[in-house]
This record gives structure tokens, sequence and C-alpha cells, in this order.
């Protein structure tokens, strides 16, 4: 199992994509997570010179690019004319990380608010459906994340695939050659699910994760220790079910560093994955 950490938000302020993936291979990583959530970055800005940076400082740095991040969300329900400025970087993501090889990329699902839970699905289901061509065309697959929704700082709720069951349903209602679960562990926590029983509901639905850390209350995205989850329960859970893919964070405070802390930080970070995908492997010994 490799130890995955997102490229961040901040490249350009980190000096470059190159810069970046160099400062993380040098702190531990096997592979990075290419984020492109934000649309003024050089990924979406000019493409083709992103794709050749960043392949490049993969072979010499000798790391991976192992999952990928689109913007979020990627289309909005009643939104004609953020769908029109949005689906297409959607789709530049999926090229760009199918050009750096990346095997899955995350597309959220989306939170229609005036629709029913079924109502909802449904238009989910067209959505995906609509992606699922273009995801097949490059050889990439599409990663659906557990999510949830705020009223304010300090009311959450849950929303579209946030309980295990129902992100279970929408993953067994796609083509699984195309689709896998991400499972991010910090969004259950902070929807008061324990992380390592709705791992082990998800089963063989777990493709993929988001590894972070928070206070159960917020979505702060802190490395693991650094918050409440019970990291070794969720270690046991994702060796019960057998979990083969990689160990992928999605920290911002380490990404969000100024540039002299940017590789102390992912330091810890890495070797807090290490730790972790230690105690996995310990407990699949003990299986």
């Amino acid at each position: 199992m490799k130890i995955v950490t997102p490229t961040g938000n901040a490249v350009t302020r980190q000096g470059g994509i190159a810069k970046v993936i160099a400062t993380l291979a040098e702190a531990g990583f096997d592979g990075v997570d290419i984020t492109m959530t934000n649309l003024e970055e050089a990924w979406n800005r000019d493409t083709k010179t992103f794709i050749r940076e960043a392949k490049q400082a993969l072979a010499d740095c000798h790391i991976e690019a192992l999952q990928a991040h689109a913007p979020f969300p990627g289309r909005r329900f009643g939104d004609a004319e953020y769908n029109a400025r949005l689906e297409p970087a959607v789709i530049c993501s999926m090229e760009v990380a199918a050009a750096l090889g990346v095997p899955a990329i995350v597309i959220h699902p989306l939170y229609c608010p005036t629709l029913t839970a079924s109502e909802q699905m449904a238009f989910n289901m067209a959505y995906y459906r609509e992606l699922a061509p273009v995801a097949k065309s490059l050889g990439i697959r599409i990663a659906v994340e557990n999510m949830y929704r705020s009223t304010g700082p300090d009311h959450f709720f849950p929303n579209v695939c946030s309980v295990p069951s129902e992100h279970a349903a929408y993953l067994d209602e796609l083509a699984s050659d195309v689709f896998v679960g991400c499972v991010d562990v910090g969004h259950y926590a902070m929807l008061g699910i324990d992380p390592a029983q709705a791992i082990r509901e998800m089963g063989h639905r777990v493709g993929t994760l988001h590894i972070h850390d928070n206070n159960r209350v917020h979505d702060l995205h802190l490395p693991p220790f650094m918050g409440y989850l019970k990291w070794e329960s969720i270690a046991e859970a994702l060796a019960e079910i057998g979990y083969q893919g990689h160990f992928t964070f999605e920290t911002h405070m380490p990404s969000d560093q100024p540039p002299a802390l940017f590789l102390a930080a992912h330091t810890y970070l890495a070797a807090a994955g290490r730790y972790l995908v230690g105690r996995i492997e310990d407990y699949r010994i003990k299986k």
C-alpha cells in the first residue's frame, strides 16, 4: 500500500507543480493526488504545460500520480451559468489525470436541495452516466465520495451518499468497472458515523480513501492524531475488508503552510502515513 498526498490548491504559491512534486517526494511520499479543484491554477489555464511539467517531475522524482480530484461541485442543480463553466473543467481534469497515469479521479456526487432522496439519486445517476463514456475512453475510473451539507459554521447534516447504505446503493447502481467508492473518514466522523463501521459496511466497494482528522464537528482536514478520530479502529477495519487501494490523504493544513514549512509539514504527514499503513498490515497478519 502506497502513501499518497494531494498537491493542494496552492501549487502556484508553493512554486509550481514540479516544485511541489519534488518536495512531496523528498518528504517520503510514494505518490501524489493531483488536486484540480481550483480553476485558476495552471492545470486549467495552461493544461499542456502543466502536464509536461508534472510528467517530468514525476519521472525525475520516481513518484507516481495515484489519484486526482476534480473541480467541486462539477455541476449545480438548476444553475446553467455555473454548469457551462464547470462541466468543461471537469472533463479537462479527467484528461489531465489520464495523461499523468492516474487510476481514479474523485468526482463528487451532487446535492439537489429541492429533490427527494430518490430524485436526487436519479439526478446523480444521469450525471455519472454522462461521464462514464469519457472515463472509459481515457482508461480512468471515477471515485464517488461520501459528502455532507452545511447550514452554518457549526451545523452539518447528512447529504448525498453521507451514510454507508446510500453510498453503497449508488455504487451498486453504477458500473463497477468505471466507478469505485471513495471513503472520506473525516466526513463520517463529523456526522456522528463511526468511520470503522462505515468502512465495514462499504466493504469491497472501497476503492480509494480520503484520510484526515477532525474534532468530530468540523471538516478540518487535519493530519492524523491531531484530532479525535480513532485510527487504530480505522486501520483494523481496512484490514478486515481486505482493502487493496492506496493510503491517500486529504489534509489541507500541510498544503497551506508557508513555503518554508511545506517540507516539514509533509514529512510529518508521510511518517503518520507509514505508521498507519504498518498498523493495517499488522491487523492483516493477525487475521
